[in-house]
This record gives structure tokens, C-alpha cells and sequence, in this order.
């Protein structure tokens, strides 16, 4: 339930799931049951990410990557699924944004400090 909520928020937010026919593009196949963790690939124009998704008996964990810089954050299962039923769904729906829009700011910010950094270090 956390992982398609998550998915949600992606295709919400006008990401795709990426490789696959454009008709399937919006579609989360789930077809083995999770062991360790849940990889997914996502597009929107030229921004690429991968999620990679784990839960244990207390915790979601989402790692997004793009490029070479991670994100990681987790969302107690405790607020959110009580007896197998998904509860507060807004709230989860709108921490699940904050994780990918703070993701992809962190991430502009580090490659403008890279460019920056590249560019300090032609000058000298």
C-alpha cells in the first residue's frame, strides 16, 4: 500500500515509469512479492530518477537517486497502516511529495554547486 502510494505521487507529479510502452507508462507491475527492496525508475522530460523502495516491521524506506546523488528519508508504517488498512492518506500522500520535491531541489542545489566549484577552479 505505502509503495503504490508512493507511485501516486510520481505519476501525480507527471513522472512515468520508465522503458515500457507509452500506454503502460503510468502502470506499477507488481508481480513477486517483495524480499529486500523495490527498484523503480521514473522520467519527466530529461529528469531521470530511480526509488528504491524497503519496509520492515517499522519503517518505509525510500532512497531516490538521480544521478549520482541519494536521498534517503523513512516514514513510520505505524502512522499510516493500522490492521492491514491504510489510514491518514492525505498526510502520507503530501510527506511523500515533500521527500521528491526536497530530493529534487537538494539536487539542483548540488549541481549548481558543482558547476560552480568547476568554474572556480578554471579561474585559478
Amino acid at each position: 500500500m505505502l509503495i503504490v502510494a508512493s507511485h501516486y505521487v510520481f505519476i501525480k507529479d507527471e513522472f512515468i515509469v520508465d522503458g515500457g510502452n507509452r500506454e503502460e507508462c503510468e502502470i506499477l507491475k507488481l508481480n513477486t512479492p517483495l524480499k529486500d527492496s523495490l527498484s523503480i525508475t521514473y522520467k519527466k522530460n530529461t529528469l531521470r530518477l530511480k526509488t528504491i523502495y524497503s519496509i520492515d516491521a517499522r519503517h518505509f524506506f525510500i532512497t531516490i537517486q538521480i544521478g549520482k546523488d541519494k536521498f534517503n528519508d523513512f516514514i513510520p508504517v505505524a502512522s499510516y497502516i493500522n490492521e492491514k488498512k491504510l489510514m491518514n492518506e492525505q498526510v502520507l500522500i503530501q510527506r511523500i511529495d515533500d521527500v521528491l520535491h526536497r530530493s529534487i531541489s537538494d539536487h539542483t542545489k548540488q549541481i549548481t554547486g558543482r558547476q560552480g566549484a568547476a568554474q572556480d577552479d578554471k579561474r585559478h
